[in-house]
């Protein structure tokens, strides 16, 4: 039995909490590599004068160290999950391939945890 069989097709509540849930456990799962991507987005914000960052950023830096774009799976919508990320209200088209230059949000770098360095 799959979720298409337990529940209606068009249930927003349900369909959000779900996500938070698939969000939560592969966060819970790939805490290391959810550290890592974190820092790639910060690094990839300190080099652009309005400090923002996308998930591709991550994406980018995984590639540099020789990991899939697919590392993070859903792991990557915990990404800007702290405190000193603020959504800019800004999408851009994936630019990565397999994402099919879907939009994704613009993070700003508003404040950094220094132990996190």
């Amino acid at each position: 039995m799959n979720q298409g069989e337990l529940f209606s097709p068009f249930d927003i509540e349900l369909g959000e909490a779900l996500k938070v849930m698939g969000m939560e456990r592969s966060a819970n799962f790939k805490t290391d590599l959810l550290r890592l991507g974190r820092k790639f987005c910060e690094s990839a914000a300190y080099k652009r004068i309005n400090l923002t960052a996308t998930a591709d950023d991550a994406t980018k830096g995984f590639h540099s160290i020789g990991m899939p774009a697919s590392a993070l799976g859903n792991a990557a919508g915990s990404l800007f999950k702290e405190r000193h990320w603020i959504f800019t209200g800004e999408y851009r088209k994936s630019k990565r391939i397999s994402n099919h230059a879907h939009r994704i949000m613009v993070w700003k770098l508003v404040q950094h945890n220094e132990e996190r360095k």
